[in-house]
């Protein structure tokens, strides 16, 4: 079906697949061009202290003070999703699909699991994004990475979080192809900012598992 696969023709080098791939970014990023301006607009007008900084500067009016009637809703419904969330602390039901999976002790582990990781400090600060940016574009996007906070001691014992974290993805930062009939049949590219040590890192693992 359309939209399902991306296809990259003439691509023999590194280079030329990341210049295939920015020129992909760059073509499905203009196609929602309007919906930018529209995100823009609304955001202009959620922090706005004035009328100077909204499209209601072209009035032909005098009085430039506004209420923040709408920064009050979207706080509003901050406070309500996020209630609405995570009512308790123990949120999740495990239900098992085979009768190995339903034992007591697998069951308890699981959600007493899933308890302590929403708990932790980055899990909150990283719903609280995406949860902000269900209000703000009407859509959200994360995924799942791989958080190793381990530090060791003077004893040469570890101890920090180490496993899966949540990591939110700004709808800036992910376009898809518009002709694709869904989200999850459509390909995906993701922008982000890696720093020169992490990407030489990857660089270099990349190449070792290529030998």
């Amino acid at each position: 079906m359309t939209g399902k696969v991306l296809e990259l023709q003439q691509v023999i080098s590194p280079d030329q697949l990341a210049t295939r791939l920015t020129e992909r970014w760059l073509q499905w990023d203009t196609l929602r061009q309007v919906k930018k301006n529209d995100w823009e607009e609304i955001r202009r007008y959620v922090y706005a202290t004035n009328t100077t900084q909204t499209t209601n500067s072209q009035l032909p009016w005098k009085n430039k003070t506004t209420v923040p009637k709408l920064c009050q809703i979207r706080d509003n419904l901050y406070s309500n999703y996020t209630a609405t969330l995570f009512p308790q602390r123990k949120w999740l039901i495990w239900e098992a699909n085979d009768e190995d999976s339903n034992s007591v002790d697998k069951s308890a582990a699981i959600t007493n699991y899933m308890s302590w990781v929403i708990t932790q400090p980055n899990f909150k600060t990283e719903i609280d994004k995406i949860i902000l940016d269900y209000i703000d574009f009407g859509n959200c996007f994360a995924t799942v990475d791989w958080l190793d906070q381990r530090v060791q001691g003077k004893d040469k014992t570890q101890a920090g979080y180490v496993g899966p974290t949540v990591r939110r993805i700004s709808p800036l930062d992910i376009v898809m192809n518009p002709t694709a009939e869904s989200f999850i049949q459509s390909p995906k590219l993701i922008r982000s900012i890696v720093g020169l040590c992490d990407l030489a890192g990857s660089i270099s693992i990349k190449t070792s598992k290529m030998r």
